[in-house]
């Protein structure tokens, strides 16, 4: 039935496949864009080559960049707001692959009795100008009477392979939504009467801006773009990175004290 063949469509169609590996990607952006800046370490030896009296020296120290921490929500909110607008495409695309399965399995199903009446038509102008033939050859009909009829089957026959080409495309652009081979033939129940709803013009404008994901998606990636602008506006003041050292000097004089950069 046209809902089943909706089901599947949404499930193997190859576009669809792709769109859905592509949230994989958003989802590690937000987790990325969650991370906490990481501290730095440094550590440093200096070892004396003359003079008496003399020790290794070395340098430790930890640092954090307080930038990157100011940054971080704005980046997490745009990496979130692109997530939300990567699902809603793809549920928007979902919902449009469905329907357009559904929309082909009823026109395939339409298709094949439109092409079985060409069919018969065919045949009975076929037969029809066999009888004219015949009836001329024996001199019941003028000579002018034959030509109608073979005008009236190749009609019907022009008629007849429309209908067939028709119908194949169908049953091919069908299966390329499906993801299923050219030549895969399909066994379709007959399509259900769609109810009649009653809206104004009004009602179908407000349901469409409530519930269209698309637009949806793209209320979202406005989100993520003013994150972006608020990201851009935290980088125009040169926040500090803080850290602390410990020294020994070549003298075995010690030091602790902080830095900023």
């Amino acid at each position: 039935s046209g809902s089943s063949l909706a089901a599947i469509a949404v499930f193997t169609n190859p576009d669809l496949v792709a769109l859905r590996a592509g949230e994989g990607v958003a989802d590690a952006q937000v987790f990325a864009a969650g991370l906490y800046p990481d501290p730095t370490f440094f550590l440093g030896l200096d070892s004396p080559l003359n003079g008496t009296d003399t020790t290794t020296a070395f340098a430790l120290g930890i640092g954090f960049d307080f930038a990157a921490l100011a940054r971080r929500p704005s980046a997490l909110r745009g990496a979130q707001a692109n997530l939300d607008s990567v699902r809603l495409d793809i549920a928007w695309s979902e919902w449009l692959t469905g329907e357009n399965a559904r929309l082909l399995a009823a026109r395939v199903a339409h298709l094949h009795q439109i092409q079985s009446l060409t069919s018969q038509l065919r045949a009975m102008a076929d037969d029809d100008a066999q009888r004219a033939l015949a009836a001329v050859s024996r001199g019941d009909l003028p000579a002018a009477a034959l030509d109608t009829s073979r005008l009236a089957a190749a009609d019907a026959a022009d008629r007849d392979r429309s209908a067939q080409l028709q119908l194949r495309s169908a049953e091919l652009e069908l299966n390329r939504l499906l993801g299923l081979d050219p030549a895969e033939q399909l066994i379709l129940a007959p399509p259900l009467t769609p109810p009649v709803g009653r809206y104004t013009d009004r009602d179908l404008l407000q349901e469409a801006v409530a519930a269209r994901t698309d637009l949806a998606a793209l209320r979202a990636a406005y989100e993520g773009s003013a994150a972006a602008v608020d990201s851009a506006l935290l980088g125009r003041y040169p926040l500090p990175a803080l850290g602390i050292n410990a020294l020994r000097d070549t003298s075995d004089i010690r030091s602790l004290g902080p830095s900023v950069s």
